[in-house]
């Protein structure tokens, strides 16, 4: 009669022991070296845009930059319009990468979109809602692999998670137009990190100040 103590694996290599119990407490997490390996991730292609919708977001684009130009071209240290060219290229990188899925093209407006906010606030350092074109490119370039930020900080990109954070606190306290995006970003960033309830509390904010939005309630029912 085996007098083994139960839940005891001594005929087991302690590696081996180790295995066996993670694969009775976890039956559906592959342990196996092979099965450990990543599989590829294959993500939906996006619905085809309507043309006509793409090409009325072009123009809107166009009109703004021409009337941006023309600013600056009567006053090249017009903060205004250093910020219309600042939002403008933050919408064509927002199209490039959720749209088009064309990340590098998203990366280069928004290396633009933060070039443009920079001189603006240079001119005028109360422009807040600037803050928020180079807060997203600190926040979201510092979420890459090591290498590729290093890439990035050699280029001139801003890769800073805590400067990302500080400005978009910034904008969102002090911005006006876009203060509410900012938010929704602090948001996003707090849900990420795992502190669920903190960005629970922006989201309920956002969807008591904008009750017709049905997305803010619906993001906050999944929540708990």
């Amino acid at each position: 009669m085996d007098e083994r103590p139960p839940g005891r694996l001594p005929w087991l290599s302690l590696r081996r022991r180790r295995l066996h119990l993670q694969r009775i407490q976890y039956p559906r997490r592959p342990r196996h070296r092979a099965l450990r390996r990543r599989q590829p991730i294959h993500l939906p292609h996006p619905p085809p845009v309507d043309p006509a919708l793409k090409q009325g977001f072009s123009n809107r684009i166009d009109q703004s930059n021409r009337l941006a130009d023309t600013a600056l071209q009567h006053n090249p240290n017009d903060s205004n319009a250093l910020y219309c060219k600042a939002v403008t290229s933050g919408m064509q990188a927002d199209w490039a990468s959720l749209i088009d899925r064309h990340e590098y093209g998203a990366f280069k407006y928004s290396e633009l979109a933060s070039k443009y906010a920079r001189q603006a606030l240079a001119v005028n350092p109360t422009l807040y809602d600037a803050n928020l074109a180079v807060g997203i490119e600190n926040y979201m370039l510092s979420l890459k692999a090591a290498p590729i930020r290093w890439f990035l900080g050699m280029a001139g990109a801003g890769t800073n998670k805590a400067e990302g954070v500080r400005l978009l606190k910034l904008t969102a306290e002090q911005g006006h137009y876009l203060a509410p995006f900012a938010r929704l970003m602090l948001a996003v960033g707090e849900l990420r990190d795992g502190r669920t309830q903190s960005g629970k509390q922006i989201l309920i904010g956002l969807s008591q100040e904008f009750p017709q939005n049905t997305l803010y309630q619906r993001q906050i029912a999944r929540l708990h």
